[in-house]
């Protein structure tokens, strides 16, 4: 094994924090017949920092929301939405464009998977049987098709 101190990254998770979550549950138990469908959206803030100048920090938000339902039955469902920003670093000297692809990128995978894990968490709290499992997905490939949505 390879120790992780050999590799470790400058780009640091100071603290997330879920910020909005919502269920709108219709469902008891899931069965094999309940169809996911999720959405995903990131946002960047401005990037600022602390008072020597020394760290570089900025925020990102991922909201996550979609249903769970079942075919042919209008009334069997649930909806969710969860909201999860947090706040990364990164030493000052390295650039505002590699930092901002940073939080863009790397930023929101660390909080998609928080979400994910949360969103399992949370809902089996909710059935009987079962839990949702967000999907995993391509972020850089996300997030280009969120920038091409919004130059669109």
């Amino acid at each position: 094994m390879i120790s992780t101190n050999e590799t470790a990254s400058d780009f640091q998770l100071v603290q997330s924090f879920i910020s909005s979550c919502r269920f709108d549950n219709r469902l008891i138990s899931l069965g094999s017949d309940a169809v996911l469908t999720n959405k995903a959206e990131v946002s960047v803030s401005k990037q600022f920092f602390n008072e020597d100048k020394t760290i570089r920090f900025g925020y990102v938000r991922i909201v996550v929301s979609g249903n769970l339902a079942v075919e042919g039955q209008k009334e069997a469902r649930c909806d969710y939405e969860i909201a999860v920003e947090g706040q990364f670093s990164n030493p000052a000297t390295i650039s505002e464009e590699q930092f901002n692809q940073q939080l863009w990128i790397n930023g929101s995978s660390v909080l998609y998977g928080i979400v994910r894990a949360k969103m399992e968490v949370l809902s089996s709290t909710i059935f009987n049987d079962g839990k949702i499992t967000l999907p995993l997905i391509n972020m850089i490939e996300l997030v280009k098709k969120q920038s091409e949505k919004v130059k669109a």
